[in-house]
């Protein structure tokens, strides 16, 4: 998650937590989300505490187990790709929302940056 995002978000009344180490690979340590106000935790207080959960790759079936019931999770999970998954994932106490589903298109692209429509720009 992008450092300038917690304004916003908290403005929203969301508190974003980061995992320990989910930056390091980007050049994000925790100590500089920390800096920015963010909250980092362990991937199991996320995941049982958490009332959404965002995860870029699908958290694995023993994970699923630990979250939090009825909580919003939001991955790509690849439904036209893997029919089966839905079925799989509606054995899950948890209220999936896949970012593969959701419309977006190409805007074009400005000092650098490429620009889409849609609810998978905010992350």
């Amino acid at each position: 998650m992008r450092l300038q995002r917690r304004k916003k978000l908290t403005a929203m009344g969301i508190k974003p937590v980061i995992e320990h180490g989910a930056g390091e690979k980007s050049g994000f340590s925790d100590h500089l989300y920390v800096e920015n106000g963010f909250a980092t935790a362990s991937r199991e207080d996320i995941l049982s505490k958490s009332d959404i959960v965002l995860s870029i790759s699908p958290v694995a079936d023993a994970e699923m187990h630990k979250m939090k019931k009825d909580a919003i999770y939001i991955s790509m999970y690849a439904p036209y790709q893997n029919a089966e998954v839905i079925n799989h994932l509606a054995s899950f106490p948890v209220n999936e929302v896949s970012m593969d589903m959701i419309p977006s298109y190409y805007i074009g692209s400005i000092n650098g940056y490429i620009i889409f429509n849609g609810i998978t720009c905010w992350v």
